[in-house]
């Protein structure tokens, strides 16, 4: 787990070092910003209103202490890293009291090579990176039957991300019909999750996305209106669907179809995930970070598939219990090798900084922390995290920027040539070389003379007019 932490952190921080990490660390880094700066709520000028706005997520204010510690997305990911890391320890928990120590260090491992977990960790930041350690506690209570554990680690889950309140629910309405099916009564608690789940989700998206500067539900109706037609939706890229689970089941050799009992607390998450619209955002694939929302029923359904194996009364099959458990770490390496996002890094290193890169780094650093963060500044997407820490900033060509700060060693600025007229005719350009394009808004002499100063001392040449 400390391994798997160190290694990703070092990935992601190196991802951020060659500007491969753009809208959505930019999107957290500036409203944690902001939240400390100006007093409003995770507010961040790429979804216009506060985080809040588009999604229920009250844990990420627990992140705000280190952030005011270490401001910048550097603890974003270094936190995101953590907590994927340690959603190893309840199935490592949950293993080791059911299977032994030996299976439960087995399947930890087995998490921590999962090709979906790497994925997530690699896709920027997001709260859902929250889901596997809480859900999995609350996982591990549901199986070993400590209630009070369970329904502790689903309240907290509930704070993740209104999608989760989805899973919550599916888990109070299957302990209910447990417990009645077998003990022919209901625990309260079951039912406050199932009730609880219904309230956040409907009082959010009619009262909270309201409250924080969304009038009008749009983009909930957008999400919803999507699944309208599930059957054109999966019609039109069956392929990529049905390589999005052979891809999370293949490493765990398909265990988790063994415990339907379990695994139908991922149906509703899997619906939303296999039956997406991809015109709205691919969510059927290990790239991005919605594999999270099944990612720990997956694997406390492998136990339980592995428990039926090792106390079924056939020797044949009892045997079996550590063939599989071998046959899984086997399946899990080569799917790493195989598929894994960590692959994707050999792209990646094709940017390895050059000197001339390292110094044009060095250079982008300074410029952002040059130009004042009272001024909006208008930047190509691999620049946003770099510029996050203000008031505004936009990706694209934004009219209303007072900056527009152009590195074209990445394709990204390529976006801007279509508004070159607007820019000529509104903008005094700053000459800093062929390498970086900076431009300020005509008329703001004053923020053009703090620029060129600050670019003075801080020893980047400037071309003469």
């Amino acid at each position: 787990m400390i391994l798997y932490t160190f290694v990703f952190s070092y990935i992601t921080l190196f991802e951020l070092s060659l500007f491969q990490l753009g809208r959505d660390v930019a999107i957290f880094n500036q409203a944690f910003w902001t939240t400390l700066h100006s007093g409003g709520l995770l507010e961040n000028s790429f979804e216009g209103v506060s985080h809040f706005g588009y999604h229920f997520s009250p844990i990420l204010l627990s992140i705000l202490p280190l952030y005011l510690i270490a401001p910048g997305p550097q603890i974003l990911l270094i936190s995101q890293s953590v907590l994927l890391g340690l959603g190893a320890i309840p199935i490592y928990i949950c293993g080791k009291e059911l299977l032994g120590k030996k299976a439960g260090i087995t399947i930890g491992i087995l998490y921590l090579l999962y090709p979906a977990v790497h994925g997530a960790n690699l896709f920027a930041f997001h709260e859902l990176a929250f889901l596997p350690l809480f859900l999995g506690i609350g996982l591990l209570g549901f199986i070993t039957g400590k209630k009070n554990l369970f329904f502790i680690s689903c309240i907290i889950c509930l704070l993740i991300k209104e999608d989760v309140a989805i899973i919550i629910g599916m888990m109070g309405l299957v302990g209910i019909f447990r417990e009645w099916l077998i003990q022919k009564k209901i625990d309260w608690r079951n039912i406050v999750l199932v009730l609880l789940s219904v309230l956040i989700l409907v009082t959010y998206i009619f009262i909270m996305k309201p409250a924080f500067g969304l009038a009008d539900t749009s983009d909930s109706v957008q999400f919803i209106s999507q699944y309208s037609d599930p059957y054109a939706n999966v019609k039109g890229d069956a392929y990529h669907r049905f390589i999005f689970l052979f891809q999370m089941f293949i490493p765990l050799i398909f265990s988790p179809l063994f415990s339907p009992e379990l695994l139908i607390i991922s149906i509703p998450s899997l619906i939303e995930i296999l039956f997406s619209s991809p015109d709205v955002f691919v969510y059927y694939n290990i790239f991005s970070h919605y594999p999270l929302l099944i990612t720990p029923i997956f694997f406390m359904a492998t136990i339980l598939s592995l428990l039926k194996v090792k106390l079924c009364d056939y020797p044949r099959i009892k045997r079996l219990f550590y063939p599989l458990l071998i046959l899984m770490l086997v399946a899990s390496c080569a799917s790493t090798i195989m598929y894994s996002p960590v692959n994707s890094l050999g792209s990646i290193l094709s940017f390895y900084p050059s000197e001339q890169f390292t110094k044009e780094q060095e250079t982008l650093n300074k410029m952002s922390a040059i130009i004042p963060v009272s001024a909006s500044v208008s930047t190509q997407w691999q620049l946003l995290t770099l510029m996050s820490e203000r008031y505004s900033v936009w990706e694209g060509y934004h009219p209303n920027a007072d900056v527009i700060l152009l590195f074209p060693y990445y394709n990204g600025a390529n976006i801007f040539s279509d508004y070159k007229k607007e820019i000529i005719s509104n903008y005094d350009q700053i000459d800093i070389g062929k390498n970086f394009y900076l431009f300020v808004r005509k008329g703001q002499t004053e923020l053009k003379n703090d620029i060129i100063d600050g670019l003075n001392n801080a020893g980047i040449a400037i071309n003469s007019p």
